[in-house]
């Protein structure tokens, strides 16, 4: 059985004891209204024996009963008003200890911190014996972190004037890779923390101060070569290797990728359910034809260029559920084509629009099948596109 957590079970301890106490509370001022009426019924029969008694101090029944109506009525009213009082100064504070609950994010805190042990020092070891523990640990190859390292290290962020000084960039960006190369309970702060040997703001503070260095450097990678460019005579040569020399100038690749979510979505949930049956984000990427495309998990619409997989354009923020067609209207490139050079053009699949800048395959008519042009047409255009789809499926 699931275990319901700590917070739930003191609240329903709280509710509980709120109920047992104010049936408490009812019972008593009930027994009190029940003894008052008794004793006003022997007051009743009192008056009435002694009636003689009466007529001797010259007072009337009626004068009699109304005298003692009031006595009893005033000692059964602040009796009742007594014990109500006292129950709802207890009723006042479990209401409050009911709200200091749900409000308090740390219920317990442990008087003794949670032990730390580093595990930074094995990723040295990784890296020159193990690569393959070191991609699982950071996600990428070592000398790829080299370079991200020596990209960053002179940001800005990562100087300050405090007497505090900061963790060499090497072990914030390790930090960095091994928070956002994880997902679910592994994580948090706390787990990154405990595997690197610092506090949660320490992780936090990392991640933050690496994002930016890493946004700053956003346009030397992610743009569209010049047509005299190294890159695009590389594109240009392999889209001809793959086809013939009339395509040779078709040198970028547009293809999508789903980014999966941890978790079903609290609002709008629907519109993030794939075709898949996974909740996801709808990426685009368009490439250039050779750079390995980092693994993602939304469902990007990127660009890229063929021979070396660089991404030149790309989407991101689409919900799952998105046709790949209007998700990659959020790319600069659909939105102005005039970014493309001059007699160049992109390579898609059938998803896509068919444009004069967006080269897509034939797709079956109602009527019929293809013809043997249509069919040679679009298997040579697999030959191209096929490497960029095969680069983005596992990362699905």
């Amino acid at each position: 059985m699931p275990r319901v957590s700590i917070c739930k079970e003191i609240l329903q301890v709280l509710d509980d004891t709120v109920i047992t106490v104010a049936r408490m509370r009812n019972e008593e001022i009930s027994a009190s209204l029940d003894s008052s009426d008794l004793e006003l019924t022997d007051c009743w029969t009192d008056t009435s024996s002694n009636s003689s008694l009466s007529d001797s101090f010259s007072l009337s029944p009626m004068s009699l009963s109304s005298m003692s109506l009031d006595s009893e009525s005033t000692g059964t009213i602040s009796t009742t008003e007594m014990i109500d009082e006292q129950y709802n100064q207890l009723l006042s504070e479990l209401r409050a200890l009911h709200d200091e609950v749900v409000t308090t994010c740390v219920l317990e805190r442990p008087t003794k911190p949670m032990p730390k042990a580093s595990q930074l020092h094995i990723l040295e070891h990784c890296a020159e014996h193990r690569p393959d523990q070191f991609r699982q640990k950071l996600r990428v190859d070592p000398h790829i972190f080299d370079d991200i390292l020596d990209q960053i290290s002179d940001h800005p962020v990562f100087q300050n004037q405090s007497n505090n000084r900061q963790l060499p960039v090497a072990i914030q960006l390790a930090v960095f890779l091994f928070h956002a190369g994880h997902y679910g309970n592994a994580c948090t702060p706390e787990d990154v923390a405990q595997w690197a040997g610092v506090s949660a703001g320490t992780v936090i503070n990392c991640t933050h101060r690496v994002m930016a260095a890493v946004l700053d450097q956003h346009d030397q990678f992610i743009y569209i070569p010049d047509v005299q460019s190294e890159d695009m005579r590389k594109a240009r040569m392999f889209a001809e290797s793959r086809a013939c020399r009339a395509w040779r100038n078709g040198v970028f690749a547009a293809d999508g990728s789903a980014i999966n979510l941890y978790a079903r979505p609290g609002m709008f949930a629907d519109a993030f359910y794939d075709r898949k049956s996974r909740f996801s984000l709808n990426c685009q990427v368009c490439v250039d034809d050779l750079i390995s495309v980092s693994k993602l998990t939304l469902q990007p619409k990127t660009t890229i260029m063929p021979h070396n997989l660089m991404i030149v354009d790309y989407a991101l923020g689409q919900p799952g559920r998105m046709h790949d067609a209007y998700a990659f209207q959020g790319t600069q490139m659909s939105q102005d084509p005039t970014l493309i050079p001059p007699r160049h053009w992109i390579w898609a699949d059938s998803a896509y629009p068919s444009e004069t800048w967006c080269a897509v395959p034939f797709k079956k008519s109602r009527r019929g099948n293809l013809s043997r042009r249509q069919h040679l047409y679009n298997r040579y255009l697999s030959k191209v596109h096929t490497i960029f789809s095969t680069c983005t499926r596992p990362q699905q």
